[in-house]
């Protein structure tokens, strides 16, 4: 179990990846939660978390409406979504969805997102691979969101 960087919640790290939060800490991005997995063709197969407040939203369907809103916008190549799919997370609602985007304008990725709000905060866990690899380590990610507990 590790505990995110905020304090909010802790998680396992899935079976072949390793922790590394550390690497990430005081960037320009507000990560919680970094797991770095097997490598392909020089990328690393990673799963994310970062946060953001919700602004007084609460209706998981609408924040997760505004959060791919927000992908299309800031990435105009991200294609092939996915219908969302419905979960939880320790207890809480949660939205999930995949698809190809090229953050890096280099490199296609294959993304799954999963939306969840907490206390006023909207957490983003994303896996993010190669498209090739994709399937290989999917099932990491279901580890992270089975393993999640609330800490607040």
């Amino acid at each position: 179990m590790v505990k995110s960087a905020d304090g909010q919640f802790a998680t396992v790290i899935p079976d072949g990846f390793t922790n590394e939060l550390s690497r990430v800490q005081g960037g320009t991005i507000n990560i919680q939660y970094l797991a770095v997995g097997p490598a392909h063709d020089g990328f690393a197969t990673n799963i994310n978390v970062v946060h953001e407040p919700s602004h007084g939203q609460t209706s998981i369907d609408t924040i997760t409406g505004l959060e791919i809103a927000g992908i299309k916008r800031l990435e105009p190549q991200a294609h092939q979504f996915s219908q969302v799919q419905s979960l939880t997370v320790d207890g809480q609602p949660a939205r999930a969805i995949d698809y190809l985007s090229l953050p890096d304008k280099k490199r296609l990725l294959h993304q799954y997102q999963v939306f969840v709000v907490k206390n006023g905060t909207i957490y983003t866990i994303t896996y993010s691979a190669l498209p090739t690899s994709y399937r290989d380590n999917l099932a990491s990610v279901k580890q992270v969101t089975d393993g999640w507990h609330w800490l607040s």
